[in-house]
């Protein structure tokens, strides 16, 4: 894990952070062991890592990240209810007799013929999907870049 400490720069205080870095857990630990003055020794030892704080907005990105996580997670949902429910509706179709044909190709012809909703709602899902799974990647790699501004150095 790794913890972002934030430091102002133009007070020399702790408080109101104009810039950030990121430490391991086991240099966040070694600032509290510090004692004294805590600001001039972040600032000395990490000063190549610190990274304004007008360039990351870390609770944003972090909410950014969360949210297209969940949108994932229902998008992928959706998807599978979707495909459900025309796996369902496909094979009652089957033993009602309404899909006929002499081969696969016009049985499956027939099946989306009758279907058609369900399948435009799967297709649908899936196109959520394929959407939700690019916002998520685009979320994750603005994270990790962030993380690595922060871990500069």
């Amino acid at each position: 894990m790794s913890v972002v400490f934030a430091v102002n720069l133009e007070s020399q205080t702790l408080e109101n952070a104009t810039h950030l870095a990121l430490l391991t857990d086991e240099e966040a630990q070694d600032l509290n062991r510090v004692s004294g003055d805590l600001y001039g020794f972040f600032v000395n030892h990490y000063r190549k890592r610190l990274v304004p704080t007008r360039l990351v907005d870390l609770e944003d990105t972090l909410k950014e990240h969360e949210y297209a996580l969940e949108e994932l997670g229902e998008a992928q949902i959706a998807r599978d209810r979707y495909r459900e429910a025309l796996e369902i509706a496909r094979a009652q179709a089957i033993l009602e007799g309404r899909i006929q044909g002499k081969n696969a190709e016009e049985r499956e012809a027939h099946a989306r013929t009758l279907l058609a909703e369900q399948y435009q709602n799967l297709r649908l899902a899936e196109e959520r999907l394929t959407h939700a799974k690019a916002q998520a990647e685009i979320a994750r790699s603005r994270f990790e870049m962030i993380k690595a501004l922060l871990a500069k150095g």
